[in-house]
């Protein structure tokens, strides 16, 4: 016998599931619709220049309504910001987890300046960009892309400092060639032209064989004292 009020109650979804299920699902759709304006205002202002960039322009590129692109901006700044937002996101954890895994510091080192690397080089279009573009971000997004810059320069200073004070390294400025490891990752978005013919990979081996040298006493690893 089928209770008073049963098919209403069969009609009602699981307890708790769709007021969990649509913010998640305007979330993806929000995350979505911000990677699309970042894509289209990525290849715009690499054609023409931000300076010459037009929010109709990307709200076309981006396949959206200027109304729509209202909602994710308020000025024009900010589409540089979503622009450049993804080029260190979530890589420092990346780097740490990378490290974690694991053992001696030369391995360590390594393994921080693969994932940083080989992030520069999928994203070489961002790292032109922000280099290009930097003096146009707004006071509080240059304040995010220097500190999430120093951050991932910190992963590769302390294991640097950590080698020294060990005596596995020799004695360096870790704060110098912790930045000179940055910058040289950034190597390939401005230079690619000239390494058209060098797989990645090996490119990558030659960038890391140049600071195993620098670094590793060469008297530990031949065992002397």
């Amino acid at each position: 016998m089928v209770q008073p009020g049963a098919k209403n109650a069969e009609r009602q979804p699981p307890s708790g599931a769709e007021p969990d299920a649509q913010p998640g699902r305007q979330q993806r759709r929000s995350r979505e619709r911000r990677r699309q304006l970042a894509k289209a205002a990525v290849r715009l202002i690499e054609e023409r220049g931000f300076e010459a960039l037009s929010v109709n322009d990307v709200a076309e590129e981006a396949g959206i309504s200027i109304g729509g692109l209202y909602r994710y901006i308020r000025t024009k700044s900010d589409l540089l910001v979503i622009a450049c937002e993804d080029i260190f996101g979530g890589l420092r954890e990346q780097m740490l987890a990378a490290v974690a895994a694991e053992q001696g510091l030369i391995n360590k080192l390594t393994a921080a300046m693969r994932v940083y690397w080989l992030a520069c080089q999928d994203k070489a279009d961002l790292v032109r960009l922000t280099y290009r573009e930097y003096r146009s971000l707004p006071p509080e997004a240059k304040a995010v892309y220097k500190r999430q810059e120093f951050e991932i320069a910190e992963v590769f200073r302390d294991i640097i400092r950590a080698g020294v004070i060990t005596d596995e390294f020799r004695a360096v400025d870790d704060r110098v060639v912790a930045y000179e490891i940055v910058f040289l990752s950034h190597m390939h978005a401005f230079k690619s032209w000239v390494f058209q013919d060098i797989a990645p990979e090996r490119l990558l081996a030659e960038h890391i064989a140049l600071f195993v040298a620098r670094l590793e006493r060469t008297d530990r690893r031949a065992g002397e004292p």
